[in-house]
């Protein structure tokens, strides 16, 4: 994974998209800025600087400019802020929420975007977000330490729902 960066605004929004994997983000037309909030999150051992942090610039940078988003309403977190280099833990979707929660209790659009173990915690935090998210970007996800952990309480809930590069695909049916 080299480069989550070719971003192109209309009412699109494409992002992480160096072999035509798709449509990482998209921002409705009516829904110009609002509370708009965007959740970047790394996976294990994801630090402060990663692909995850710098999709987080990218987005804040193209779509203030663009769309007047608040910037500060796209964030970064990792998938356990207190453990995320031991992959014995489970995502920590309380810090999650609460980081949602800080920038506005209803947001007008929500995409939760994940890496690796960070997949694994956009998942969960999918489920209990009160808004249903508008998008969930899935890259690579790791559900736990052998890979085989998912159950019923990780399979994301979302409108658009995209998944690259794992064999063990989340497939989700649309309704």
């Amino acid at each position: 994974m080299s480069d989550y960066a070719t971003i192109q605004l209309n009412t699109v929004v494409n992002v992480f998209d160096p072999g035509g994997l798709g449509t990482f983000c998209v921002l409705p037309p009516d829904d110009k800025s609002g509370d708009v909030v965007i959740v970047c999150i790394s996976g294990f051992r994801g630090g402060t600087k990663n692909g995850m942090t710098r999709l987080r610039g990218i987005l804040r940078n193209r779509l203030r400019s663009a769309y007047g988003v608040n910037p500060d309403n796209i964030f970064h977190r990792s998938w356990n802020i207190n453990h995320s280099n031991d992959p014995l833990f489970f995502p920590l979707v309380n810090d999650l929420v609460r980081e949602i929660n800080r920038r506005t209790l209803n947001p007008s659009y929500l995409a939760i975007i994940g890496h690796s173990f960070g997949g694994w915690a956009a998942c969960r935090l999918s489920k209990v977000t009160k808004k249903t998210p508008n998008f969930i970007g899935l890259v690579d996800p790791v559900f736990g330490i052998s890979n085989t952990l998912m159950n019923p309480r990780d399979v994301p809930r979302g409108s658009v729902i995209t998944n690259w590069f794992q064999n063990n695909t989340v497939s989700i049916p649309m309704s």
